[in-house]
């Protein structure tokens, strides 16, 4: 090869290799704007089968409003979010603990009882029921789960609410709420099930309302001047995802009344709490079995077709109360959906969850409500006839 000629190949050869980088370089970048563009294969998120694990579980012991009209009101949807949510589609159930007070129920009673300021025995003890009956005041309590009721009589003695106007605000109301709840170990604390009873209602939804006394019983107060006393709505945090409801919606299972005025337990005077409920089950959030659910669709038509077994509240938009006999209900429009856990008022097994429907009532009277009802969500197999 002649020095020309191998001048030649060299230039030749050069020009391939700038040719073959610059295709390289014009590849690289095709496929750096290519590929991401290019469908990935979805990623699979395995959803776990429903182990119903608990076998079948006992019904849902829900309380409807008494309601006897005899034409049913019409049914219409205003969601929020547009339509009947389609998830979830199961969900766990968690077991509620027993309470493991054995031989020492008594002794656990009679602390409870002594923080209320009752130092005798019970006047009544039957196997389900502890008694306690003094000085206008009545302290019922469960034997075997020391779930109770205190009530003092103020129809017999008004004189609780003399202070009207003792409370400066809403806010410090709820803070001597919390206070006179902690002090009898009702938020926590203690030696029941290691401190944890009532634990999960500070985390939860307190709500506040005030009340004045019209002669014979409470009625919502328009203002803090006029206000007697004041209830606090206790709720626990949710279980999970999913919030837990109460029986009647608006109404706590531990709640409390009390007045503007203090104890004076060294003149026997105990005017500061007019009624506490408290019902609580310890649910055990560690353990838990996924069971399938009826979709909101289907819970919306059972509504439509059984409102009488579903509905729980209903509530005048203009602070009324309706008496015994509810007015007769010309429409009901659902606003929310959504799936929650039922905390009952009695002992069942199993937290259990329902789909939860809330909105706007049309009453034959001319006013408006608001309305929430109940239908249970566990696939109806699974439910023991």
């Amino acid at each position: 090869m002649t020095l020309t000629e191998a001048s030649l190949a060299t230039r030749h050869g050069a020009k391939l290799l700038a040719l073959g980088f610059v295709g390289f370089v014009i590849i690289k970048t095709a496929s750096t704007i290519i590929i991401p563009l290019i469908p990935k294969p979805a990623t699979v998120i395995a959803i776990p089968t429903p182990d119903v694990a608990f076998g079948q579980l006992g019904a849902i012991q829900l309380k409807p409003l008494s309601i006897k009209q005899l034409t049913a009101p019409s049914f219409s949807l205003d969601l929020t979010s547009s339509v009947l949510p389609d998830k979830p589609t199961q969900v766990p159930v968690y077991p509620i603990i027993l309470a493991p007070y054995g031989f020492l129920t008594k002794d656990r009673a009679f602390d409870q009882a002594r923080k209320f300021f009752f130092f005798s025995e019970p006047q009544d003890i039957t196997p389900t029921e502890f008694l306690w009956n003094s000085l206008s005041r009545i302290l019922r309590m469960g034997a075997a789960n020391l779930n109770f009721t205190y009530h003092y009589d103020y129809n017999n003695d008004p004189t609780i609410f003399d202070k009207s106007g003792a409370f400066v605000s809403a806010d410090s109301a709820k803070d001597l709420g919390l206070k006179i709840m902690s002090n009898r170990g009702l938020l926590g604390g203690g030696d029941i099930f290691g401190g944890t009873r009532g634990a999960d209602l500070v985390d939860g939804k307190i709500t506040t309302q005030l009340l004045r006394y019209n002669g014979n019983k409470l009625v919502p107060s328009q203002s803090l001047a006029e206000t007697h006393a004041v209830r606090l709505d206790f709720f626990r945090k949710d279980l999970g995802e999913y919030p837990l409801v109460t029986p009647h919606f608006n109404e706590g299972l531990v709640y409390l009344v009390f007045s503007g005025k203090t104890d004076d337990p060294g003149s026997q005077k105990f005017y500061q709490i007019a009624d506490l409920g408290f019902t609580y089950w310890v649910i055990n959030r560690e353990q838990s079995a996924v069971y399938p659910l009826i979709k909101s669709i289907i819970a919306w038509g059972m509504l439509q077709n059984n409102y009488k077994e579903y509905l729980v509240s209903l509530t005048p938009d203009d602070g009324s109360v309706f008496e015994e006999q509810l007015p007769e209900i010309v429409s009901l429009t659902a606003r929310e959906a959504y799936l929650a856990y039922y905390d009952s008022d009695i002992y069942q097994n199993y937290v259990q969850p329902v789909w939860v429907f809330t909105g706007k009532a049309n009453i034959a009277n001319g006013k408006t409500a608001d309305w929430a009802a109940y239908v249970p969500a566990t696939e109806d197999e699974w439910i023991k006839k």
